[in-house]
């Protein structure tokens, strides 16, 4: 699967969904993944594709934002989009939330539209100091299905489930 355009990035805001990467970093076939003191679950880094920017630079700056600046000199930046998943909100979640398209009108948001990328990490251990999480851990395949088993966001639990299930299939985590 091919890297999305701007201008398809921009046709998924107008669908009402905000367009964001899940972060699936790898080494040795283990996946890392992060737990959210803020949130009180385990998950794989991700964030929003911001109006303007491609999947690739969404990637940069989730890493440097959620794990360190340094982390992202380890980083094989030619990434693999290994599959693609969609949270829509409940109705009653989507009160207030709002999207921008690339010209800058306002829309409701309906949910996320995430591209789940895998990239190799040469980096194995991290200064939790410039964290966002609590802990981070390098998993294989059982221990991050067990870990995203218990994620009570619905929503974030299947697309962890998803982009898990994908990893194993592209023989990226055993």
């Amino acid at each position: 699967m091919r890297e999305p355009s701007l201008a398809e990035l921009d046709k998924i805001r107008r669908e009402g969904y905000r367009p964001g990467v899940v972060v699936c970093l790898i080494n040795q076939e283990r996946l890392l993944m992060a737990y959210s003191v803020e949130h009180g679950l385990w998950q794989i880094p991700q964030g929003g594709i911001m109006g303007g920017e491609s999947l690739m630079t969404a990637l940069v700056r989730t890493v440097e934002e959620e794990l360190g600046e340094e982390v992202v000199s380890g980083v094989n930046l030619s990434l693999e989009i290994v599959g693609v998943d969609r949270v829509e909100f409940p109705p009653n979640k989507t009160e207030g939330k709002s999207i921008m398209t690339e010209t800058g009108e306002e829309l409701s948001m309906k949910g996320k539209h995430y591209f789940l990328a895998k990239s190799e990490c040469l980096v194995t251990e991290f200064d939790m100091s410039k964290c966002v999480y609590g802990v981070v851990r390098w998993v294989g395949y059982k221990e991050a299905l067990e870990l995203a088993s218990q994620i009570y966001q619905r929503g974030k639990r299947r697309m962890t489930e998803t982009a898990i299930e994908r990893l194993k299939e592209a023989k990226a985590i055993t």
